[in-house]
Formats: structure tokens, C-alpha cells, sequence
């Protein structure tokens, strides 16, 4: 796994496209802890899940130019995605968020965003 040299509360929200579809085995489960981390208190995580099965679809980096425009290079030389998750193993995936919504996109993607939950204060 990559490490991130980031502190922890640095980011508002943490887009994932596709990154879980490439994990192997339990590596989604072990990332979400840090990557919960990097959020801010009530920070978002934008994730895409790829839920065709009949083709694998390579590798793709994506880059954020501006505010209306998304770059992407496929990247044949990366392995192929681990597995298709389920919409019952997504939701279980991020229990540990506040779920905000989740929709199944005519391209055959899921998109799912959950907030980070806030901290429970103990009363006084």
C-alpha cells in the first residue's frame, strides 16, 4: 500500500475512482481507516465502483485540471481490477460513514458518497 504523507484533517473531500475495484483482498477494508483519517470532521469521499462484469477496463489515472475539466490516461501496463463488489458489500464497505447517496449510473458504475462522521462528544 501507498503511504501518504499527509496530516491527518488535510483534505474536504477524497475523490476514489475506481481505486477499490483494484485493491487486492481486504485492501479496500485496511485503506478506508486512513483514508477516513485524512478528512476533515464531516469531510466527503466520492467513490466510483465499476459493476460490468462482461469486460475489464484498464487501469485509468485521472487528473482534475479545473473546475470543468477532468483528464484521463489509461494506463495498459496496471494489472486488472481485483473484483466487481456487490451493492450490499459497498454499503457494508463504509459503515462507518454517514451514507449521503448512492446511485447506480447508466455507464454501469456506482457511485456512492458518505460523509465522515463527526466525532461523539462525551457529556459533561
Amino acid at each position: 500500500m501507498v503511504e501518504l504523507h499527509q496530516p491527518a484533517g488535510a483534505f474536504d473531500v477524497i475523490l476514489c475512482w475506481d481505486l477499490f475495484d483494484y485493491l487486492e483482498g481486504s485492501g479496500a477494508e485496511q485503506s478506508l481507516p486512513r483514508l477516513a483519517d485524512l478528512l476533515k470532521p464531516r469531510g466527503y469521499l466520492l467513490a466510483f465502483f465499476n459493476c460490468e462484469r462482461t469486460t475489464a477496463r484498464p487501469a485509468t489515472r485521472y487528473r482534475i485540471v479545473g473546475s470543468e475539466h477532468l483528464e484521463y490516461e489509461p494506463l495498459p501496463q496496471a494489472r486488472p481490477p481485483g473484483r466487481a463488489y456487490e451493492n450490499r458489500e459497498i454499503v457494508e464497505l463504509f459503515d462507518a460513514f454517514d451514507l449521503i447517496n448512492s446511485c447506480y449510473l447508466p455507464n454501469q458504475m456506482r457511485e456512492i458518497l458518505v460523509q465522515k462522521r463527526a466525532a461523539r462528544v462525551p457529556r459533561s
